[in-house]
């Protein structure tokens, strides 16, 4: 059975019992499952009343925000940006690009790339009384650099020894 709709506590409690006989550092462990509940949570509030209005699914949302901050990227850079695959990418920047947010077009510099970049057309908002999300910032042909890199982190018992 999993947690959804358990009190906090009892589904903290089941993950100690479960791992507690595994050499792992439960403090981390549970640093770790705190960051995904509450990742989770925002996406969750975010998809079901923030953008159900607009119709745009999470990963669209943050595509044209990376678009938003970083200007035009090439598709591979926006897919590593939102942290999904590069076919994945470009089912959501078809989606983008049929309701009018987004263009792609072929690399000046190289045919075989394609970068993607906010149209000037700009959502009134994402529900009542809300500012707009996209913006068209930054002229064509601009460089965008990517963000930071995602931290990655790994449960795993200490090296024996």
């Amino acid at each position: 059975m999993s947690g959804a709709g358990r009190e906090l506590p009892d589904v903290e409690r089941e993950v100690l019992d479960r791992t507690a006989h595994l050499d792992l550092d439960q403090r981390a462990m549970a640093i770790v499952s705190n960051v995904f509940r509450a990742s989770t949570a925002i996406r969750r509030h975010m998809e079901g009343r923030v953008l159900a209005e607009s119709g745009l699914s999470w990963t669209a949302f943050v595509a044209l925000w990376c678009l938003w901050i970083w200007g035009e990227m090439e598709s591979r850079d926006l897919a590593a940006a939102v942290g999904i695959t590069k076919p994945t990418a470009t089912g959501v920047v078809s989606t983008l690009e049929r309701r009018g947010l987004a263009a792609r077009r072929r690399s000046p510099d190289d045919g075989r790339m394609v970068r993607v970049a906010l149209t000037a057309v700009q959502p009134r908002g994402v529900g009542p009384g809300r500012r707009p999300v996209v913006r068209r910032t930054g002229g064509p042909g601009r460089r965008a650099p990517l963000p930071p890199p995602i931290v990655r982190v790994r449960l795993e018992a200490p090296p024996s020894g």
